[in-house]
């Protein structure tokens, strides 16, 4: 029969081992969590607008990326218009692009329901819709 105190030993190694492991469980965790953000964030669009009317993009990673809409969202609630940009900004490489203030006096804006937007307010946020298009290998 095994005495008390070997038992006590087996069980504090087991618990040792236990505790090992899952510190390594959540520092890989972590690990994997932290790359995925910084992966995520750096295949990403930013958008501004300018008080001039001017709106910028910039993609902090190489693309392609292909924006073909902007979005107006007002601080605290859903997405309220839309406009489908004439012709779609591409991105091959990381970079900046400027959508002019003549450019964006020609946009029409539209409502979640279709009907057209005018009133703009000072608070508002620009947002963009863009994809990520699949690129074919050269063989």
């Amino acid at each position: 029969m095994i005495s008390l105190e070997k038992r006590v030993l087996g069980l504090e190694r087991t618990q040792n081992f236990l505790l090992i492991v899952a510190g390594l469980a959540m520092l890989l965790s972590g690990g994997y969590i932290s790359l995925q953000a910084v992966e995520k964030s750096r295949h990403r669009l930013w958008v501004s607008g300018a008080a001039n009317g001017e709106v910028y993009l910039s993609a902090g990673s190489d693309g392609p990326f292909i924006v073909t809409h902007l979005i107006r969202v007002r601080p605290g609630q859903a997405p309220f218009a839309l406009v489908r940009l004439p012709e779609p900004v591409v991105f091959v490489e990381s970079g900046n692009r400027t959508i002019t203030r003549e450019e964006t006096a020609r946009l029409r804006w539209f409502d979640r329901f279709g009907e057209p937007v005018t009133e703009f307010y000072a608070n508002e946020r620009l947002q963009v819709l863009y994809h990520r298009p699949l690129v074919a290998k050269a063989r």
